[in-house]
């Protein structure tokens, strides 16, 4: 799957930018030429025109220089522009394509990772772009060009030669140790940003219950110790950054002395001009400074590199099937449980739920009771899909559920979780947001269905209502029934609902349970719930202890067993 997700990934994202990368290859490299013109006109100018007093060849030689210089300027212009193309269409396709990554992720890999992290990824995006478009790609463009210096060197100044033969692997050394130093800062610097940034994320997510009950100071101090540390490391790293780039610096001091030294011998000894050795000098600062800079721009590369890698990762992790094999009918709602388990870690882990066969609907009104840790919620996402199971199957009518696509599912269920969560926008914003857009009538029959439609248009701006963040707009029992709204848009056969009157004062939990019970003559609902009100409006109900079926049957004969479990 790997060597396919690799390939795919770069016939989307690379293989369209081949023709500016050839065009960035061409211009570097008449950049590269013509930056050794500058030396030559040195030696040209102190070898022959000084020395043969030649002020028309002065002349030539200067036209000629501004003529290289413009072009030169042109050139790099040019070449800038085309990184920087070059750099946003891939971050644009990069990007475009870890969004639908994400959004097609099962469940579980999702839950794995803290919210920082699923974050940090699209900054990695940013990474790969800031590195193309900035100035470390443009110095490893002009690396492999150092060879027409050095052949120049060996042309116009022999005799030192050598030193170059010396000097050149130093520097490749050099770079190669702060490439390997920045990729440990830059793991160690990402992981104590990760903790801090995870810590942020929770308590801007919980900020009402942080002023609530007044967690800032310690959450403060958890601050401070986390900021602390990604400073520290963030230091170490810019400090190893700046080790490196010192010695690169004292190494190019030390190669000017002493191929300025040599030289001045060769001189004395006649076997090269001043000109030539001026010339040298200017040549292998023209290679040597890009070497250092270099060094001090691999922090920068190295963390594109890195950014790369973990995207890399991502987009080769396994994915949900998102289009159907072929087009099925809208089933009849009957969920079957054939000797379902499931657990969290591997399969030496005690399991969440052992051994579950049940069978409910089609149509009807089911509850799922059970003590707290009692795997009910866990159910739920098995029933939708949401989880796989680690053994047995999930049936929906005769149907093996793992085999229809994330589409169909969406279609067939709809599913209410217990924390109510809706996102910035309107409310017909939040009613409309599903893979499949629905049209206004679907939206405005949904809320019909909830009992919503006349509350919202009893609102000023009406379905175009402002939620706010995480619907903080909206009051508690609005934004369930606005949830229960959503959940309803794509008609569908079974209703996966967690404790759906969460919010809820009793008047509008017995509202609720009357618009259950008118739904289910056509669907299948399974909800979970300890709402006395709800479980008398159930058909049956099955009581869930410690992962497994503790009984079951019609709700009439279940509720008066239910001591200790009704709150």
């Amino acid at each position: 799957m790997e060597p396919e997700t690799q390939k795919g990934l770069f016939r989307d994202v690379f293989a369209p930018l081949i023709p500016i990368l050839g065009e960035i290859f061409a211009a570097t490299l008449v950049i590269n030429v013509l930056a050794f013109a500058v030396p030559l006109f040195v030696l040209q100018v102190y070898d022959r025109v000084i020395a043969q007093a030649g002020l028309s060849t002065l002349q030539g030689l200067i036209i000629g220089m501004v003529g290289v210089i413009i072009f030169d300027f042109i050139l790099r212009q040019a070449r800038s522009g085309l990184l920087q193309d070059a750099a946003m269409r891939i971050d644009a396709r990069l990007a475009k394509r870890l969004f639908a990554k994400f959004t097609a992720l099962p469940l579980r890999i999702l839950e794995r990772r803290p919210s920082a992290f699923w974050q940090s990824l699209f900054k990695d995006v940013d990474n790969i772009r800031t590195a193309i478009a900035g100035i470390g790609a443009i110095l490893l463009a002009d690396l492999p060009f150092a060879a027409i210096g050095i052949i120049l060197i060996v042309a116009i100044a022999k005799p030192l030669a050598w030193a170059m033969l010396i000097i050149v692997p130093l520097f490749i050394l050099l770079a190669l140790a702060s490439s390997l130093s920045a990729k440990r800062s830059t793991v160690a610097e990402r992981n104590a940003s990760l903790r801090r940034d995870s810590l942020i994320t929770e308590m801007i997510t919980d900020r009402t219950t942080i002023k609530a009950l007044g967690l800032g100071s310690h959450l403060g101090k958890l601050w401070e110790e986390r900021q602390a540390k990604t400073i520290d490391s963030a230091i170490i790293k810019a400090a190893r950054a700046d080790r490196y780039h010192n010695l690169g610096k004292t190494l190019l001091l030390s190669s000017t002395v002493t191929l300025t030294g040599f030289g001045a011998l060769a001189i004395i000894n006649q076997e090269m001009t001043i000109g030539a050795l001026i010339a040298a000098n200017m040549l292998v600062s023209r290679i040597l400074q890009p070497l250092n800079q270099l060094v001090l721009q691999w922090k920068s590369i190295s963390a594109a590199r890195q950014s790369y890698g973990r995207v890399k990762q991502v987009l080769n992790y396994p994915e949900d099937q998102q289009n159907p094999t072929m087009k099925m009918e809208s089933p009849d709602g009957r969920i079957t449980l054939d000797g379902v388990s499931f657990h969290f870690g591997d399969a030496d882990s005690e399991p969440v739920l052992k051994n579950l066969s049940m069978r409910v609907g089609p149509h009807g009104l089911h509850a799922v009771v059970g003590p707290n840790g009692s795997g009910k919620t866990t159910l739920l996402k098995l029933m939708r899909g949401l989880y796989p199971p680690s053994q047995g199957r999930v049936l929906l009518d005769k149907g093996d559920l793992h085999q229809f696509s994330e589409s169909e599912k969406l279609k067939w269920f709809g599913y209410m979780p217990q924390e109510t969560r809706l996102l910035s926008g309107s409310v017909k914003d939040n009613l409309s947001m599903g893979m499949h857009a629905p049209d206004d009538s679907d939206i405005a029959h949904a809320a019909k269905l909830a009992g919503l439609h006349d509350d919202i248009l009893a609102m000023k701006n009406g379905y175009n209502t402002q939620v706010g963040e995480q619907g903080e707009s909206l009051s508690g029992g609005m934004r369930q029934r606005l949830s229960l709204a959503r959940s309803l848009v794509a008609d569908p056969a079974v209703l996966l609902l967690d404790e759906p009157s969460n919010n809820m004062d009793v008047m509008a939990v017995q509202r609720l349970a009357d618009l259950l019970k008118q739904l289910s003559s056509d669907r299948t609902i399974i909800m979970v719930t300890h709402s006395p009100v709800l479980l008398k409006a159930c058909d049956s109900i099955m009581v869930l202890e410690k992962g497994q079926i503790k009984g079951g049957g019609k709700a009439k004969d279940i509720l008066p067993k239910l001591k200790g479990m009704m709150p």
